[in-house]
């Protein structure tokens, strides 16, 4: 439990990340677990010869989405670099793939997807480690280390409401899967419900003695996921009931659902990774890889995300790396090495076409096949 609460004090006091003091565009790292890994070449457009004719305007060709078989050949396509101490604490994609969110220091900025220009920056004058988009993508969620919870419009900016919500601060958001709810999770050990649109109480439950790290909603909506120490509380959504625990050492960080919302993944503070079977309760995959100083915030894995199409896992590392794991099998297909500080935040694009990292290095990664 404590390695978490370290790692939050690291990434929100004084985190001393690695920061390079001009712009310099680095050499990316793909280490693959095969013996032999060769990067498919893109092919570039042909140069026009010099005639009267206008060149045609050439637009981009989207990569192929990522899956177990190309997984190997991830790259890092595009680098953005925000301003000293903009430490990223959280990435969402909008459920339809037309932005990637950002939370960076006391802002949100969102980009654009293929070009990655930045399109919008909100200002929330608050670190929000709890980030996400409404199932209707017109709305931003956020929640602040001050325990404000925030509703901003996703296209313009303009801030809806911002309630209190948790004394101790806000450390995840999560909307329901058919709109109209907003859950937030504090370091008051609480997990609150709201009307979406007003902010309104709906209700609360206790999410147990510690700081709550991460919520997510079951695949239906019926069920809200707790994270809490070492125990995974699945609590009916209508009345707060018990529906299913889950324990195992040591301490729960991140939470991840499935797309078909039969598999939990969740990442620990001894760099575990594990997926369990939510029809059993059992650990199917143990996954093995991230390298952090055992009993050191650099041993937290922070988040793990699938991907859309459920056969991808991807963790996010305290030791500086994204791992990404053959869900089928727990095989680790690739490990992305570009980052220079722990890995905070990770997000498949909704067609699987790129995977986005953040981190404490104050930069985003794309990466794509």
């Amino acid at each position: 439990m404590l390695l978490w609460v370290l790692a939050l004090v690291a990434c929100t006091g004084n985190p001393n990340p690695t920061l390079p003091s001009e712009p310099v565009e680095q050499t990316p790292t793909a280490i693959s677990t095969q013996t032999s890994t060769t990067t498919p070449s893109r092919t570039q457009p042909a140069t026009a010869s010099a005639t009267s004719t206008p060149s045609p305007t050439y637009t981009p060709v989207p990569p192929e989405p990522i899956t177990p078989e190309n997984a190997s050949a991830l790259t890092l396509a595009k680098t953005i670099r925000l301003n000293a101490w903009e430490l990223v604490l959280a990435l969402a994609w909008a459920p339809n793939g037309r932005a990637l969110a950002a939370s960076a220091g006391e802002q949100i900025r969102l980009y654009q997807p293929q070009t990655f220009a930045e399109q919008l920056t909100i200002e929330t004058g608050e670190w929000s480690p709890g980030l996400a988009f409404s199932p209707d993508e017109r709305w931003i969620g956020s929640g602040g280390r001050d325990g404000s919870l925030s509703l901003w419009d996703a296209t313009t900016g303009s801030l809806q409401f911002s309630i209190p919500s948790h004394k101790k601060g806000v450390n995840a958001v999560a909307f329901h899967p058919a709109g109209g709810l907003l859950a937030s999770a504090g370091n008051d050990g609480m997990v609150r419900l709201w009307e979406s649109g007003s902010g309104s109480p709906v209700s609360e439950m206790i999410g147990g003695s510690f700081g709550i790290p991460a919520i997510i909603f079951t695949s239906d909506g019926s069920g809200l996921a707790i994270a809490n120490a070492n125990v995974v509380r699945i609590r009916r959504t209508g009345d707060g009931t018990f529906l299913q625990t889950l324990n195992e050492k040591p301490s729960f960080y991140c939470l991840a659902l499935s797309p078909d919302g039969r598999l939990l993944a969740t990442g620990g503070s001894d760099n575990s990774v594990l997926l369990w079977d939510l029809g059993t309760g059992e650990i199917l995959h143990q996954l093995v890889g991230h390298i952090g100083e055992p009993s050191r915030p650099s041993s937290l894995v922070w988040r793990v995300a699938f991907s859309p199409d459920g056969r991808l896992l991807a963790s996010a590392g305290g030791d500086g790396t994204v791992r990404v794991w053959d869900v089928a099998n727990g095989e680790l297909l690739v490990t992305l090495a570009d980052h220079t500080a722990a890995v905070t935040s990770l997000a498949f694009s909704p067609d699987g076409r790129w995977l986005a990292s953040g981190g404490l290095d104050g930069r985003v990664l794309i990466w794509e096949v």
